[in-house]
């Protein structure tokens, strides 16, 4: 019988108000609280809401034979703490079912395992203190930023003690293999790799509605054929969707909640599947073999990497000056300070800097700005009134910029230095 994991993400990040130029030093005030109260109503409403709804009626109708995983970043908790707490209520009662595992993740949704291995692992700290504190539990997988993951990532994972954590199971990094396989970190083989089944996942979430698609309608009975479909070496299906996907992405009326209704009590009855949460999965299925990702790895866009978010100079100024700022805001005693900046690291604010003409638009979450030029001047004013509130300077920064310039230019120095040695046989 295949294992059958179901994961949905929640995230929403806050929107930023437009924040001039002559704001810097005069107003630290950064949010656009209509936009993020209109938003987050309209999807607790038209999504959360009955999805969470629908949810629990079918776990507790199958009486644990149904079994759910759920990502929620600690800035959409913060939202709706703020505009929906019913929503936080609605999550509750499906944690208590004891049938739904609430996997890790970062509290910012943050691009931090990119950058800075130390602010990643206090982000993802600070998401499972939230998720303890507010539901109760602890998990011990991980569900990273937009599925970013690497080598590198996962060591650091398995240093954090997180078992298992879920990614793309992207076509150039599997060639051959079976996304429905378990594999193992190749830095560290004790952390498991759930590769996210992207084809099913893909057609739920951008295909279901869509009627030039040539397999509209979807009827949750082939679906099922799809899910249930062997192959050699099959462990495990993980499918994980926005939860946006019902109600936002997919409005009600195209028949989105009763699809998924069905589909998961035929699932349940079929015999074939088995449906489990992802701590349970690595527990009782092995590995099949390690699996390299030198380079980091995404579920954006064709090329499933991280240009949405790091791909031009716009977005890479902007990162590195949001993460320069991590010592001072960490030695400061105001908590406003310390919020502001967690917030600021969302992933979201990155992709609006996005440049690339065919970068998908999200509706579930639309993009404030009218060009991604907009974005960075507006998020690079903030970043400078936030340094200013911190006692950082433009004198500060042009120092700062120096110093790495110089340690680059030694590590490089050094580098070729060791390459030249190695070419002669001399020991270094």
């Amino acid at each position: 019988m295949k294992a059958f994991n179901l994961t949905f993400q929640i995230h929403q990040p806050y929107r930023l108000r437009p924040y001039r130029f002559f704001d810097i030093g005069s107003e630290h005030y950064y949010y656009d609280d209509y936009a993020n109260e209109a938003l987050t109503d309209w999807l607790s409403r038209k999504c959360y809401l009955p999805a969470c709804s629908m949810l629990l009626r079918k776990v507790i109708q199958y009486k644990g034979k149904l079994k759910i995983a759920i990502y929620v970043s600690g800035v959409s908790l913060d939202l709706f703490q703020r505009y929906a707490p019913q929503v936080i209520e609605a999550l509750k009662r499906l944690a208590e079912t004891g049938h739904v595992e609430f996997i890790g993740g970062t509290w910012s949704h943050s691009l931090a395992s990119l950058q800075d291995p130390e602010i990643f692992r206090q982000d993802a700290l600070l998401h499972r203190e939230t998720i303890r504190e507010i539901f109760g539990l602890t998990s011990q997988t991980f569900l990273n930023s937009e599925l970013i993951y690497s080598d590198d990532i996962g060591k650091q994972l398995a240093d954090m003690g997180y078992k298992a954590t879920l990614t793309e199971g992207a076509r150039h990094i599997l060639g051959w293999r079976s996304p429905e396989m378990i594999y193992s970190n190749a830095l560290n083989p004790d952390l498991r790799l759930l590769m996210r089944h992207f084809r099913l996942s893909d057609d739920l979430t951008f295909r279901y509605s869509n009627p030039d698609w040539k397999e509209y309608p979807l009827t949750p009975e082939k679906f099922l054929s799809w899910a249930e479909a062997e192959g050699p070496g099959i462990q495990a299906l993980n499918l994980c969707i926005d939860m946006e996907v019902l109600g936002a992405l997919h409005t009600v009326d195209t028949g989105i909640f009763s699809f998924m209704e069905n589909f998961l009590g035929h699932m349940v009855k079929s015999g074939r599947l088995k449906s489990v949460t992802p701590s349970e999965l690595i527990g009782q299925y092995p590995p099949s073999s390690l699996i390299s990702v030198p380079h980091p790895l995404s579920w954006a866009e064709e090329e499933r990497d991280i240009s949405t978010w790091t791909g031009n100079e716009l977005q890479q100024e902007a990162l590195d000056k949001v993460y320069r700022l991590a010592d001072r805001v960490m030695q400061c005693q105001d908590p406003s300070i310390i919020r502001d900046w967690w917030l600021l690291q969302t992933s979201d604010h990155f992709h609006y800097m996005s440049t690339r003409y065919y970068a998908r638009e999200l509706k579930h979450r639309p993009n404030p700005h009218k060009t991604p030029h907009e974005a960075f001047v507006n998020y690079m004013n903030i970043l400078a009134d936030l340094g200013k509130r911190i006692g950082v300077t433009g004198e500060d920064n042009i120092k700062t910029r120096e110093i790495e310039q110089i340690l680059k230019e030694n590590r490089e120095l050094k580098a070729k230095l060791e390459s030249y040695r190695k070419e002669r046989g001399e020991q270094p």
